[in-house]
């Protein structure tokens, strides 16, 4: 049984607010929580997909600033 917590620890451990992937499973596991808790799963998923859309919308524009900032950077160091 010992191991078995052990086990759990170490998975919960590994889950990071800061990671997009755990995010999109936190969201999904809140919109089944939800829908059990208080029905109409229906609306808690259709909650949970706009979230997930936003997120990605979010994630997209950062991944692209860093790209440009990248960018800048290597122009900065082959020009200076």
């Amino acid at each position: 049984m010992k191991n078995y917590i052990e086990f759990i620890k170490w998975c919960i451990g590994g889950i990071s607010l800061k990671d997009e992937v755990s995010r999109m499973f936190l969201y999904f596991g809140v919109a089944f929580l939800g829908s059990l808790a208080f029905g109409y799963p229906e609306y808690w998923f259709m909650a949970m997909l706009c979230a997930i859309v936003v997120e990605l919308a979010v994630g997209t524009v950062q991944f692209k600033y860093r790209d440009f900032k990248r960018e800048q950077e290597n122009n900065r160091l082959n020009n200076g």
